[in-house]
């Protein structure tokens, strides 16, 4: 997925999150205005109310009662007589009280007070205007408020979705976009604002990269030429002197250092080539694991001419893989070799299963610390005089990325060596 719809998508949800947070904010508000209503206003009205009667039956005992669309009055010994419903009740203020023969269906405040002569005033406010109020200074108003921030976020979304369609639409372009044939500038389809200024960037990179990538193709054309024959005339000429009868002892160790050195040097080259010419990481033809270790141990022989090292290789399974042979040879031929060059004395066992390959050896091994310096390109162990450029790890580790496979190093448990094991399937 690329990163366009992803911003979209974020932009979506926050203008999403806000309205959600508005309508939860809206509702607390419509029962806070209610709760303010009841408990507040009509608490307090409908003291006021029973206040300003009670006094005016004390002056005047026959004077009338409120009979409005708000208020019902009502006082004992009076007509009409109040309800059952009332003169059961406590004196004071009491909420959702049913009356029946104001509204058989509704509940009301109702307020009781006692007056001086020893009668009840029962004062009721219908519940139904309650309800009408909240509905026109609450729900009324803030539902117009919520739809015009509704209204406000739609159009910012839209704004907002219009400003950066063309910095998605780049986004697009540059993931199908293929350095080695970019095609027409990307500057050509985007004219204004950050998107033009975007795509004149990439453009100005790729041009860059393509021009490497073609620096790179025809180094590694002349490479294959140029390093390829100087090695090969090395390693016959090594060989050559090799067959001289009369070579002394101490000129055949040289000879011997010189082909393995030249050795060498070859699978570094082709190492070296296979990672720049980017091979594909499918393969037609699928390679033999088995076949591709026991060649690496047959190149690993001069490395143990004069040591006392076995090599043993177990392989109670034939592990094929549809990636080229190459990438298998380079990542287990520099772990057989690091195992066969640094064991000075013991065995190197190799085991191949139903989806991974165990190298382990009886070497110095390497200190749990410095396990992950060692997949680092150059490291170097402090005080290691062994030849090579250290690197071989580092290569392994970038064709083990390239194709999903898993090379783990760990120290054996009884600490006398190190086993590395590369893991082909997760």
């Amino acid at each position: 997925m690329t990163e366009g719809p992803n911003l979209l998508s974020r932009i979506a949800r926050v203008f999403g999150f806000q309205a959600l947070f508005i309508t939860v904010a809206v509702i607390l508000s419509v029962f806070l205005v209610r709760i303010i209503l009841e408990e507040v206003l009509v608490r307090r009205a409908l003291e006021l109310e029973a206040s300003f009667f009670a006094e005016r039956l004390v002056s005047d005992p026959d004077s009338s009662l409120p009979i409005t669309r708000n208020l019902l009055g009502y006082v004992d010994g009076a007509d009409p007589a109040p309800p059952a419903s009332l003169t059961a009740l406590a004196d004071g203020l009491h909420f959702e009280v049913l009356v029946p023969e104001v509204d058989p269906e509704l509940t009301h405040p109702v307020h009781v007070s006692a007056l001086a002569d020893g009668r009840r005033l029962y004062l009721v406010f219908r519940a139904a205007n309650i309800d009408r109020l909240v509905f026109f200074f609450g729900i009324l108003p803030l539902t117009a408020a919520l739809l015009l921030v509704y209204l406000s976020g739609w159009v910012g979304f839209r704004l907002s979705q219009r400003a950066i369609s063309p910095v998605i639409a780049l986004a697009r372009r540059v993931a199908r976009l293929d350095p080695a044939t970019p095609g027409d500038p990307l500057s050509n389809d985007f004219h204004e604002g950050e998107a033009h200024t975007l795509a004149r960037a990439i453009d100005r990179f790729t041009l860059r990269l393509q021009t490497f990538i073609e620096r790179e193709r025809q180094f590694t054309a002349d490479a294959s030429h140029e390093l390829r024959t100087p090695v090969t005339v090395v390693r016959g000429a090594a060989e050559m002197l090799a067959a001289e009868p009369h070579l002394s002892e101490k000129g055949r160790a040289r000879v011997v250092m010189i082909r393995r050195n030249a050795q060498t040097m070859s699978e570094l080259i082709d190492t070296l080539l296979t990672l720049a010419r980017e091979q594909e990481a499918s393969s037609p033809e699928p390679t033999l694991v088995n076949e591709v270790v026991a060649q690496c141990v047959e190149n690993c022989a001069p490395l143990l001419a004069d040591k006392p090292v076995t090599v043993t290789v177990e392989a109670p399974y034939e592990l094929r893989l549809h990636v080229p042979r190459q990438s298998v040879a380079i990542v287990l031929g520099n772990l057989i070799r690091n195992a066969c060059l640094y064991t000075g004395s013991g065995n190197v066992n190799i085991r191949i299963t139903g989806d991974r390959v165990e190298v382990t050896d009886t070497g110095p091994g390497i200190p749990v610390e410095d396990i992950q310096n060692a997949q680092q390109r150059g490291w170097r162990r402090l005080g290691q005089s062994t030849d090579g450029a250290g690197i071989g790890l580092a290569l392994s580790q970038r064709f083990c990325e390239r194709h999903s496979w898993h090379l783990k190093l760990e120290e054996r448990p009884d600490g006398s060596g190190l086993k590395a094991t590369v893991l082909f399937f997760a």
